[in-house]
């Protein structure tokens, strides 16, 4: 009998080979971004990949539903300083921007 994680693996591994899903790639990276108090700012990513899904993060940890391939702060305050990365994933895995501020 074969052990349940490794069933899953290889049928993991026969789904990427059939379909061809591989990892995201990250195509353009978020660039780093000053603005003036009271004032809009906005990241952007964009990559290829089947299926993908965004997750945007301020110093390590995740922004409640900052779920697309942009991010956008209408009015920036001192709260808003910090270091922004996502993180692009989708069934293959997930790959990360660096951290820009």
């Amino acid at each position: 009998m074969i052990p349940r994680e490794r069933f899953y693996l290889v049928l993991a591994f026969i789904f990427n080979l059939s379909f061809g899903q591989s990892l995201p790639t990250i195509l353009t990276q978020p660039k780093r971004t000053a603005v003036v108090v009271g004032t809009p700012a906005s990241f952007e990513v964009s990559a290829s990949g089947a299926n993908l899904t965004y997750q945007w993060n301020k110093n390590g940890a995740q922004i409640v539903g900052a779920t697309s391939a942009s991010y956008k702060i209408d009015s920036a305050s001192s709260s808003h300083v910090g270091y922004y990365h996502v993180v692009v994933s989708n069934t293959s895995g997930s790959v990360q921007s660096p951290v820009g501020a």
